[in-house]
């Protein structure tokens, strides 16, 4: 699973299933946004794209039995990462 360049982690969260993710960027959400379209598809991942409320977008991946997640959000000047990535195969909660 790809992680922004220079991106910093806020914070983690680990369950049985799943492991959570938050970083921040300065970079704007548009280029963060190309880095994980692209570098998910490069690595293997078939992507998936929606956008959630307030127009905030969501990659879904799926490689193999694993599922993924990124979530982008705006907040001033800054950019924020959530990446869920399944710990066991075939399971990402919403």
């Amino acid at each position: 699973m790809p992680i922004y360049p220079g991106a910093i982690a806020l914070v983690g969260r680990q369950t049985a299933t799943q492991l959570t993710m938050t970083f921040t960027t300065e970079d704007g959400l548009p280029h963060v946004l190309a880095f994980y379209r692209e570098r998910l598809r490069r690595e293997g991942w078939a992507v998936r794209e929606q956008e959630a409320l307030e127009g905030a977008p969501i990659l879904d991946g799926r490689k193999g039995s694993r599922t993924c997640r990124v979530e982008l959000t705006e907040d001033h000047a800054r950019t924020y990462i959530t990446v869920v990535l399944s710990l066991q195969p075939g399971v990402v909660k919403e």
